[in-house]
């Protein structure tokens, strides 16, 4: 539970959406970013952490968490990015951010 509100305030959503492939033939699953531009994949085994913008996950595989990180009042006036962040921690996988 405590999770799912920590992914409201980034921006996401509270459920978290799991798709598996149980047929004998390999399927394919598409995902697009709401808004044109660029989908980056990250590879968690090297970046280990990662901190992006609110509302920047798209979606992922593999062992990761997305947690919040909170800026400071003076840091999120000043510098225009939001209060809150979006903090990705995991040792394998692939995430794709936009």
């Amino acid at each position: 539970m405590f999770s799912g509100l920590k992914r409201v305030i980034t921006g996401e959503s509270f459920f978290v959406c799991q798709y598996k492939n149980t047929g004998p033939e390999p399927g394919y699953v598409a995902f697009s970013s709401p808004l044109p531009g660029k989908l980056v994949p990250l590879d968690m085994s090297i970046h280990k952490e990662v901190l992006m913008q609110s509302d920047a996950f798209l979606c992922g595989f593999g062992d990761f968490e997305i947690d919040v990180k909170v800026n400071s009042i003076g840091t999120s006036l000043l510098a225009g990015e939001g209060m809150f962040w979006q903090r990705i921690r995991g040792e394998r996988g692939t995430v794709f951010v936009q």
